[in-house]
């Protein structure tokens, strides 16, 4: 199966039916500790978009936990239940 067809018709939502949510949190942390690492000056931060986000919750965290005061967040997936999830449990986002 060609792996852009894993993602749109359906295979991963049936193989990973929580769109791996439950780590989100996890992975949000990290990554905000690499931007302070990185010296990123989160307040600064206006845009932050994630490319294949899924159910977009690593989003939410980021959103949530006002690290990023003035940033708008955009999430962008090629599956169509993966968005439809994110739509659901953020539709902030």
């Amino acid at each position: 199966m060609l792996s852009s067809m894993l993602y749109t018709r359906g295979a991963y939502a049936a193989q990973n039916p929580t769109y791996h949510t439950e780590d989100s949190a996890f992975k949000w942390r990290n990554f905000e500790a690499a931007l302070r690492a990185a010296g990123v000056v989160l307040d600064d931060v206006g845009t932050v978009a994630e490319i294949g986000c899924g159910a977009a919750q690593i989003l939410a965290c980021a959103q949530a936990s006002g690290a990023l005061p003035r940033a708008t967040f955009h999430g962008w997936d090629i599956n169509p239940e993966a968005i439809e999830r994110a739509r659901g449990l953020s539709p902030e986002l």
